[in-house]
């Protein structure tokens, strides 16, 4: 890989699959913010707020990993 690593905006879980590229692999973190908090800008795997740090491979919206859903795993 080249150049620097990015993530994109911080997104509310009901919103992640309007990004572009939702449906490919990629790394992906997940934060946990107080009600009413927002956070905005990049996301940032050094925020005190990240609660998870996951990967997936290109695959449909309709395929599970084999572990189920990430809700079940948290």
């Amino acid at each position: 890989m080249n150049g620097p690593i990015a993530f994109s905006n911080w997104q509310r879980w009901e919103e992640r699959n309007k990004l572009p590229g939702y449906d490919l692999g990629g790394v992906y973190l997940i934060g946990a913010f107080a009600p009413g908090q927002a956070a905005a800008g990049p996301a940032d795997p050094l925020t005190a707020e990240l609660i998870y740090v996951g990967e997936t491979g290109g695959r449909t919206r309709t395929q599970k990993p084999s572990g189920g859903t990430l809700k079940k795993r948290l």
